[in-house]
């Protein structure tokens, strides 16, 4: 049963997907950009994703009228004697210039600059390195600007790149023959890229999309934010025999990790900064998360112990994911199914939706309806 469901879910998770279209089309506008600002401020100007697009964890927006956010860097690697001030203004000034880019321009942000696409907007975060021994590979601390009003600045510390290596190293628990400890090289070459998706990187995906799903018409305001649920999925996640049982695992982990006050989600990478510290100034923080993670785990529990086959998993799943992404995962998980069978490569029965792959029997398969645990 946990074969099947973690083959449903791969799929749902894959539906739900940035597509390879959309993602080029997103990499060709922000190099661009950065090719506009290099050549306009001639500085040397390094444009880099942050955030889900960095991670391979962007999902697609529930509705067709919400848009993709892709969080990018703007690094100035020349620029490290620069005020705070002028980081952010030669950005901003810079884009305005622009004929193409002004009219996408949209108002100054506390940190960043926002460009409007079709279907998807831009936040683009000014930085320089924060020591002039910066290193794209390890020495990548960055300077930001914090607005504190419109014509006062103050500086910021962030490492993004820090924390993508730190989220590629925990992909990478629990696989046998790699330590963590390994080289940097090792760690991120090692990583699958986006056609071939990394369980961890599947299970924050089904989490985000069942968040944006249980906060579309309901306390909105206290969604928990990506980075949180990213952070504590990527720390409770460890390698087990399915996909499905190493997500039990990291709602295990998350259900229990955060009980009292104060209330800590700690950036793995620079102790200092919590992530969660809105929630010790607004209790109704905790308690949506709280209610949001019950649901989490009462909803993927009642998914293994359906015993009605694949239409009560489907109806269920389709609540917690969307009818549409569930329906094509389903017709896809269907369909493999009968290759497998005309290829003679069905394994076993499994009573409860259909027929695992495994190894090849002899005889005749019969065809599977999918509509319970029996051929009809």
């Amino acid at each position: 049963m946990k074969k099947e469901v973690s083959e449903i879910l791969k799929n749902i998770s894959d539906e739900i997907s940035i597509t390879a279209p959309m993602k080029k089309v997103v990499e060709d506008s922000y190099n661009a950009v950065g090719t506009y600002l290099g050549n306009n401020l001639k500085k040397d100007i390094h444009i880099f994703a942050q955030g889900s697009m960095a991670l391979g964890t962007v999902i697609k927006p529930i509705s067709d009228a919400d848009e993709y956010d892709i969080d990018l860097v703007c690094l100035i690697k020349d620029g490290v004697n620069m005020t705070a001030a002028e980081i952010k203004n030669s950005i901003g000034n810079s884009l305005k210039e622009s004929q193409r880019y002004y009219k996408q321009l949209q108002p100054e942000g506390k940190r960043c600059w926002t460009l409007d696409y079709t279907n998807f907007h831009m936040d683009i975060l000014p930085a320089v390195p924060k020591e002039q021994n910066f290193d794209i590979e390890c020495h990548s601390n960055i300077r930001l600007t914090h607005r504190i009003s419109n014509c006062s600045y103050e500086d910021r510390y962030s490492d993004p790149l820090e924390y993508q290596r730190w989220f590629k190293r925990s992909m990478l628990k629990g696989f046998q023959g790699v330590s963590v400890s390994e080289s940097r090289q090792a760690e991120i070459d090692g990583i699958p890229d986006d056609n071939m998706q990394s369980n961890l990187q599947s299970i924050i995906k089904l989490l985000k999309r069942h968040r944006d799903i249980f906060f579309e018409n309901n306390n909105t305001e206290y969604k928990p934010i990506s980075i949180i649920v990213t952070t504590l999925a990527a720390q409770g996640y460890k390698r087990c025999e399915t996909l499905y049982d190493e997500l039990m695992t990291v709602l295990q982990f998350i259900g229990s990790r955060i009980i009292e006050k104060p209330y800590i989600v700690e950036n793995p990478i620079d102790s200092s900064e919590n992530f969660a510290e809105k929630w010790n100034e607004d209790e109704c923080y905790k308690n949506v998360f709280d209610e949001w993670t019950d649901s989490l785990i009462s909803d993927f529990s009642q998914i293994e112990t359906s015993i009605e086959g694949l239409d009560e998993v489907s109806t269920k799943l389709a609540t917690m994911f969307g009818e549409a992404p569930v329906k094509r995962a389903i017709a896809s998980f269907a369909e493999n199914k009968r290759e497998l069978r005309e290829k003679g490569r069905l394994g076993v029965c499994s009573l409860s939706i259909g027929l695992s792959s495994g190894a090849s029997v002899k005889g005749n398969v019969k065809n599977h309806t999918f509509y319970g645990g029996k051929d009809e």
